[in-house]
């Protein structure tokens, strides 16, 4: 694709006072030059003749000299230039009269230059220079490339204004890739990549390719704004955007400190990080055939253990489940409860995302691990939010594109089904009550063995502030209940379209290690 940012170089004379005096110039009238030096305008044709050469310019009346003025200068530079072309003609040389020549072609003067003025005829004929010819395309061609584009599943953008119709294409096309689909599926079509092209930008403008997302910091890009802004409040917006990345920085040194006290020797911390990988889309197919089918969404959930490098990746797609708290919980309690470690002090980081991470379902999976003995105590850390960044056919493929990311030791794949996640929204909302925790504005959550239900919340990464205790438990509930709490099994959801559905032809003959 091209890069549209790229700034072409500036014409001299262009902008708005290169075209007022370029009209001025072709109109007769007084004009300044490109480098502003004044130039009169054009004088009327006088009514005495003054020329006394043997043209017989005297033949030529006045008022045919000035309407021939005044026509002229009522057309633009081009037809200006055309009608004096037709006026002028170059003769050969009749007679030498200065200089002696052995060879004619010595001097300096080869041509002579005959102007002449037609005396019937004031016509000045339009210039046909510049003007685009009729199109050798048919409006047919032109309804089959909508026709075409329009067949190409697209989606909208999830970031931009809730009311944008801004929609995208899939991050593997391009106009070229579209074109030679177009080809391919009208192969006696007389239409070109330019007419292609050219249909695309004017009658798709809302119509992009979509870039590989990343997840940028909500507050970063408002205070960009502010300051780009360059008023009065930019000043105020720097300082708080340098506050901002204090913040996040203090962060990940506290998070970098955590990890090298968990890898001491007897060191009872257990330093946890978790996130949340973008959308996953299968099969990432570039040829033609895929252009018109859906692809299906699959979630990666990483786990990393500070004290041992080992990382845990579960994975699962949109015909199994969503991607809200309870999946997210799911997962965190099967890795909590296999026993991976022997300590008791548990630090978990995670980012600030509300509807995954930093909520009442995901506190009570907390509680609940204390709650049955397997923890003390389990602090809970979220990191203020920056700006972040093989081809798979399956889901399965995916499994041997995440091991393939580290060579060692390699990441373990948790292949997640359906049956493979609980309703914690469900239990948590029978227990405890989180409306008096401001769970949004707390940077660290805390929760101990000597009362699980008393949880602990900071809104700083200071250690000069104290913990703020709220106690979560509904009334008439205690700790012990949640102790013996059942967990009930998700019920599957099955998020595939119809769409997807209709092309499950397709995906049925795809299997490990096909090639597009």
């Amino acid at each position: 694709m091209e890069n549209c940012n790229e700034r072409s170089r500036r014409s001299r004379g262009s902008g708005r006072f290169g075209k007022e005096q370029k009209q001025l110039k072709e109109s007769g009238k007084a004009y300044k030059s490109r480098k502003h030096k004044p130039v009169p305008e054009k004088a009327a044709p006088s009514q005495q003749v003054c020329c006394k050469c043997q043209f017989a310019c005297k033949s030529l009346g006045y008022p045919w000299r000035k309407s021939l003025f005044e026509k002229f200068y009522k057309q633009n530079s081009h037809v200006q230039g055309s009608y004096l072309m037709n006026l002028i003609h170059l003769v050969p040389v009749k007679r030498r009269r200065h200089g002696v020549y052995e060879n004619p072609e010595d001097s300096k003067r080869q041509t002579t230059v005959a102007y002449t003025i037609p005396g019937e005829s004031e016509t000045f004929y339009s210039d046909k220079r510049t003007c685009h010819k009729k199109s050798k395309f048919s409006e047919n061609g032109r309804n089959a490339i909508k026709a075409h584009v329009n067949s190409v599943p697209r989606d909208v953008g999830h970031y931009t204004r809730a009311k944008s119709d801004k929609e995208y294409l899939s991050l593997d096309l391009n106009i070229n890739r579209l074109f030679k689909a177009f080809k391919k599926l009208y192969p006696e079509s007389a239409v070109t990549y330019r007419f292609y092209r050219a249909v695309f930008t004017k009658d798709f403008p809302k119509l992009s390719f979509r870039r590989p997302r990343m997840d940028t910091c909500h507050t970063c890009d408002r205070l960009d704004c502010a300051i780009r802004a360059n008023n009065e409040t930019s000043k105020a917006a720097r300082t708080k955007l340098d506050v901002h990345h204090t913040k996040a920085q203090r962060a990940r040194d506290i998070l970098k400190e955590n990890t090298i006290l968990s890898q001491q020797p007897g060191s009872d911390l257990c330093c946890l990080s978790m996130d949340l990988e973008q959308v996953m889309f299968v099969p990432t197919l570039v040829h033609s055939d895929m252009f018109y089918l859906s692809q299906l969404s699959c979630f990666n959930l990483g786990i990393h253990v500070g004290d041992t490098n080992h990382a845990s990746m579960f994975l699962w797609h949109e015909g199994f489940s969503g991607r809200g708290a309870n999946q997210i919980a799911s997962c965190l309690l099967r890795f909590l409860n296999s026993r991976f470690t022997n300590k008791k002090s548990l630090v978990l980081w995670c980012d600030n995302c509300g509807g995954q991470n930093k909520n009442k379902f995901i506190l009570f999976t907390l509680i609940f691990l204390v709650s049955i003995g397997l923890f003390d105590s389990i602090e809970q850390r979220f990191l203020k939010r920056e700006k972040r960044t093989m081809k798979a056919y399956i889901p399965e493929d995916l499994i041997d594109v995440i091991k393939s990311a580290r060579y060692s030791p390699p990441f373990e794949v948790v292949d997640m089904t359906q049956f493979c996640f609980w309703n914690i929204k469900e239990t948590a909302d029978l227990y405890i009550n989180t409306s008096k925790l401001q769970i949004s504005k707390a940077t660290a959550i805390r929760i101990e063995k000597q009362n699980p239900a008393m949880v602990k919340t900071k809104t700083t990464f200071s250690d000069l502030f104290p913990w703020n205790k709220v106690n979560v438990l509904k009334k008439g509930k205690t700790v012990n209940d949640i102790r013996n709490a059942e967990l009930h099994a998700l019920l599957p959801e099955n998020k595939i379209s119809e769409n997807k559905k209709k092309e499950s032809a397709f995906y049925d003959t795809l299997s490990k290690g096909s090639t597009a």
